[in-house]
């Protein structure tokens, strides 16, 4: 199946703009209005070429049921950079494992101008009984030296 990208509104409505160096977070959080299926990817959110993902976590939450689906999370061209598929039940709560610290760098191919993605992608779905609007849940930490994005 080819994916499928959901465009979060956290990624076009947060401000990328910083006020300076130093090391600050993001959250996001995006509630799907379908029932989820394999290879489906939310944006999360917006990260600036040059600042560095130093560590973060995702989330999902399921009303009803009892469900179950594997997640990543990384960009939209490497899609388990920091988690690699696992699996997530109601409530979940997983830290990055994998691959940081990543300096974000920035290529004429990237779809958002001035920043990167990041994405939750639904690696596998689903198990059990299978419920719409979950919520997905992204937290990143992030250092930006003087000088980096804009």
């Amino acid at each position: 199946m080819a994916d499928t990208t959901i465009t979060s509104t956290a990624v076009k409505s947060v401000t990328t703009r910083r006020i300076h160096a130093g090391v600050y977070a993001l959250y996001a959080s995006y509630t799907s209005t379908t029932t989820p299926s394999a290879s489906e990817i939310f944006l999360m959110l917006p990260i600036q070429s040059g600042v560095t993902v130093i560590g973060g976590w995702i989330g999902a939450t399921f009303a009803g049921g009892s469900f179950s689906m594997d997640l990543m999370a990384g960009f939209v061209d490497n899609k388990s950079l920091f988690l690699a598929a696992t699996e997530f039940l109601t409530n979940k709560v997983q830290w990055f494992n994998q691959g940081m610290p990543h300096t974000v760098t920035l290529t004429d191919s990237d779809s958002f101008p001035l920043v990167k993605a990041l994405a939750i992608t639904i690696a596998v779905a689903a198990s059990g009984t299978i419920v719409t609007a979950p919520v997905f849940r992204m937290m990143v930490l992030l250092q930006a030296d003087a000088g980096a994005g804009v």
